[in-house]
């Protein structure tokens, strides 16, 4: 039994089908005795290795290229990281000299201020916490005989007795390395201590991490950071490339499938006819001439000539059909004469063809392929269209045939979907213009990137295709002249491009935007350094003015009020005039309130530089406040106002006696001072469980609304025609204010114009307590004061036991 071959070609003669698609490569038996085609077929070999694309670089190679960069940049990395690592170390070594070194001359500075003070303790405390940076840093001031020391800063990493510095000379300078365990606890690790000797013997030893005194990121995570998101930028490109390439060589392989199917189609014989009817000339493919023996080019023939070459029973059929006059659907099976010699047949014989009518009228053309010495039987006929039909379906891509003409040979289902375009609605010989017509949307692309080109060069290019989806469109000529269009769907690989040229930008800006924070973080730090600087040399510069000025002014206005005393006193005889004893009276009174302003200006600025210390502890109110009636009492006199007391049986309160004295008589005085000749000024007190309320209230000119919110601040004074006729300095109430904010208690004021002020201060009855407005004046008073957030007792004693060891 023979073997007829059928070659897979993107032609169609449309046997037993009207629409028809590539044959696959199939083998069919025909009868008994009949013979092989005399087709010219390619190897199997060269068939494959048409259609193997461009060699890919294989993933081995890729990982080789990529692990050496990747190591490279690694090693780049922890190179840095040692070095900055190494700048730390050095950084936290010469921060800690700094602070030993700073806080030794400040202590060296204050020795005689130690001595004199009544709690040398929590100055030394508060003179070591100035110069401390860093968030675990702790700083020790060691005795002369090593047996105690006061402990400011993180002390609560640290756990040092002075026996842990022993073997070391702390009368010289120097730093040392601690192993992790032996002062400080996990949280920190290897610690970095460094001392400085004090003039009396003793010394200052500053405790921090050993790796960096700021606690900040180890540079190694910093830079694995960088390396995991280097890697992953890295390889989501390599794999974008990866897949790229490989849709570009999927693209181009089945195109040279497409261009080598055609040329096996071509070499089996077959090939299109072209029929002028006026002229009555028709033109033959080369291919089929070829095939019969007659020649290798498409040749014209007259019809009679070319009635000649085919069987005469089958002359008076070919001639209708090829003229239009047949109704037979366009199609049949015919023999054509051959001249060439096979065997014993050395005159030739007849080999049977295949034609079908493609675009009938003028110039008619049509299909004509050889099938050999024998006809095809219609149902294996049909057989082999279907299967043709289901191969060329089956390609992943849409594919386009067109002829020399730019006329529609073949087509798939894959075009029509692209452009949703009814299959049904196709027929072989329409221009793209007619299919463009048919397309719902993009009509366009079909005739602009779909058909034929008009400059005739092969083109490769992505084009935008209905739906926001994309192609990779590859146009090839074919050997008769016609070309072929493959389209690839790559829009999955367009939307994978764009999400990673996306994230390689927000990568991009996410580091340009972390650096620029790390400059504006550097630069800040720096500033704030110079202006922390800054400001301590203008406090440290306001308070030596002070301190300067307070004794260069008490001095002589000591000298001034004593004589003017003694003068006024006239204890050493008369004065003789008369104004003699005014102006004395003058003298002493200005410089009784000159000495006054000086002292409150003295403990004000105490009180905003944070060095006013005070001695908390019980405080026998009732007592106090007897002394601050008979001081204001002369003055009451004076102006001619009524006070009136009821104190008794008070409780002791929790402050400062000589801070709550001074808070009740600048209140008092207020009182005194605001209230006209014949008015009144009313002191009362109330206890409860917790606290202690002081009322001080007065029949005066009083305050308004808007000016009671700004009441408590330095220099702060009621606006009137009466308060501008009053010497004051407004430090008084601003002091009291001030006072009681130490004391964790409270300061209210109530007003109104013309009918007088109630001014209220509460105190705490122990420690611990925190303190509320009173009930009298809530909703109607102004607290002055912050609400008070008192510490526990036992917090309180912890850190006394603490400065203690």
């Amino acid at each position: 039994m023979a073997k007829l071959t059928f070659i897979k070609t993107p032609l169609s003669l449309g046997i037993g089908r009207e629409e028809t698609a590539p044959l696959p490569e199939e083998t069919v038996e025909t009868a008994d005795d009949q013979q092989d085609i005399p087709a010219r077929a390619l190897p199997a070999r060269e068939l494959a290795e048409r259609a193997q694309g461009p060699a890919l670089p294989s993933l081995r190679t890729i990982s080789i290229i990529g692990g050496v960069l990747t190591a490279a940049i690694a090693a780049l990395m922890l190179l840095r990281a040692a070095d900055e690592a190494g700048e730390r170390r050095i950084e936290t070594e010469l921060t800690q000299s700094r602070i030993a070194v700073a806080t030794a001359d400040r202590l060296a500075a204050m020795q005689d201020r130690l001595r004199q003070s009544d709690n040398p303790v929590s100055l030394t405390r508060f003179a070591m916490t100035e110069e401390i940076v860093g968030p675990r840093t702790a700083a020790f001031r060691l005795a002369a005989d090593r047996g105690s020391y006061v402990a400011a800063g993180a002390t609560e990493f640290y756990d040092m007795r002075p026996g842990d510095l022993g073997g070391r000379d702390l009368s010289r300078p120097g730093a040392a390395i601690l192993e992790k365990g032996l002062i400080a606890d996990g949280a920190v690790g290897r610690t970095m201590v460094t001392w400085r000797p004090l003039p009396d013997g003793g010394a200052i030893v500053v405790a921090s991490p050993a790796r960096d005194i700021f606690v900040r990121t180890p540079a190694t995570v910093s830079y694995a950071l960088a390396l995991a998101v280097f890697l992953f930028a890295a390889g989501a490109l390599a794999l974008l490339i990866r897949r790229q390439a490989r849709a570009m060589t999927l693209a181009g392989n089945a195109l040279e499938d497409a261009t080598t199917r055609l040329a096996v189609f071509e070499d089996t014989g077959a090939g299109e006819w072209y029929l002028d009817v006026k002229a009555g000339l028709i033109t033959l493919p080369g291919a089929l001439l070829s095939h019969l023996g007659h020649g290798r080019k498409d040749r014209k023939f007259v019809l009679r000539e070319a009635s000649g070459l085919i069987h005469p029973k089958d002359a008076r059929a070919v001639l209708a059909l090829w003229t239009g006059k047949a109704d037979n659907g366009g199609q049949m099976q015919f023999r054509m004469r051959t001249s060439r010699t096979d065997g014993d047949n050395a005159q030739g014989g007849w080999v049977w063809v295949v034609t079908r009518m493609l675009e009938e009228g003028p110039l008619s053309r049509g299909l004509i392929m050889p099938l050999g010495d024998k006809p095809l039987d219609n149902g294996k006929a049909a057989k082999l269209q279907a299967r043709l039909t289901d191969a060329i379906e089956s390609i992943p891509e849409a594919f386009l045939l067109w002829d020399e003409n730019g006329r529609l040979v073949t087509w798939n289902r894959k075009f029509c979907n692209i452009f949703r375009i009814q299959p049904g609605r196709l027929r072989a010989g329409q221009s793209p213009r007619t299919i463009a017509g048919f397309a719902d949307q993009g009509g366009d692309l079909i005739t602009d990137y779909f058909a034929p080109p008009e400059d005739a060069r092969e083109q490769s290019l992505e084009v935008r295709l209905p739906a926001n989806r994309w192609g990779h469109v590859s146009r090839r000529r074919t050997q008769e002249g016609g070309w072929v269009c493959v389209v690839t769907n790559i829009t999955d690989m367009k939307r994978r491009a764009r999400a990673q040229k996306r994230k390689e930008r927000e990568l991009e800006l996410t580091v340009e935007t972390l650096e620029r924070s790390r400059a504006e973080l550097r630069e800040a730090m720096h500033d704030y350094r110079v202006e922390k600087s800054r400001a301590e040399d203008a406090n440290r510069s306001k308070s030596e003015f002070l301190a300067n000025m307070s004794h260069e002014l008490r001095t002589p206005l000591n000298a001034i009020n004593g004589f003017s005393e003694v003068m006024q006193s006239e204890l050493y005889g008369a004065l003789g005039h008369a104004k003699y004893k005014e102006y004395v009276d003058d003298i002493l009174s200005s410089g009784r309130h000159l000495l006054a302003l000086i002292d409150d200006i003295l403990d004000m600025s105490k009180i905003e530089a944070g060095r006013m210390e005070l001695e908390t502890g019980p405080v026998p109110l009732e007592r106090l406040m007897k002394e601050g009636l008979r001081f204001v009492e002369p003055m009451t006199h004076d102006k001619e106002v009524t006070l009136t007391a009821s104190i008794g049986n008070l409780p002791f309160a929790w402050g400062d006696a000589r801070a709550t004295k001074q808070v009740f008589v600048n209140l008092l005085s207020n009182a005194v001072k605001f209230t006209e000749p014949g008015g009144s000024v009313t002191v009362t007190a109330q206890a409860d469980l917790n606290s202690i309320t002081v009322l001080i209230a007065d029949t005066g000119i009083g305050i308004a609304p808007d000016r009671l919110a700004r009441l408590g601040e330095p220099f702060e004074m009621i606006e009137d025609h009466l308060a501008r006729s009053r010497n004051g300095s407004g430090l008084g109430l601003a002091l009291a204010k001030s006072l009681m904010e130490l004391q964790a208690g409270i300061l209210v004021m109530a007003s109104e114009p013309t009918r007088g002020t109630v001014a209220a201060f509460t105190l705490p009855r122990r420690e611990g307590v925190t303190v509320q407005v009173p009930e009298i004046l809530k909703g109607r008073g102004h607290m002055l004061t912050a609400q008070p957030v008192a510490a526990p007792p036992a917090r309180q004693a912890a850190n006394d036991a603490r400065a203690a060891e």
